[in-house]
């Protein structure tokens, strides 16, 4: 569908791929997005790819869609995606309690979310320290 837009991430020396990212939802009357992002393989986590994708995609969203949120779903046990994600700017706005079994006990699912008034304050920030 043209309003699921997903991406490679860039290939590296040793696998066809590292992992992927994309748009898995969009409201245009509401202006929001719902994107995803994954490492395929797990060499390459904790190496900066997740972080430089999702500033690419989140770039692309409030820049080329002129969409005004972005938002995202992590578990609170994916210590590493909250780490990412909070670097790019994203913050917590809310939490499904104990929606997950895993490794025999239950995790919170954690919903993030990206203003487009508060991605340009941190583009100007980074701009303003060069």
């Amino acid at each position: 569908s043209p309003h699921n837009r997903r991406a490679r991430l860039p290939p590296c020396p040793f696998c066809s791929f590292c992992g992927g990212c994309g748009i898995n939802q969009v409201d245009w009357k509401n202006s929001w997005v719902v994107v995803g992002i994954f490492i395929g393989n797990k060499e390459y986590c904790g190496r900066g790819y997740g972080t430089d994708a999702m500033d690419v995609l989140v770039s692309f969203i409030f820049n080329e869609m002129n969409i005004h949120k972005v938002k995202l779903m992590v578990y609170d046990f994916n210590e590493r995606a909250i780490k990412s994600y909070t670097k790019c700017g994203f913050v917590i706005e809310g939490t499904k309690r104990q929606e997950i079994f895993k490794n025999g006990k239950y995790h919170d699912e954690l919903e993030m979310g990206l203003l487009r008034d508060d991605w340009l304050s941190i583009q100007n920030r980074k701009k303003d320290s060069l």
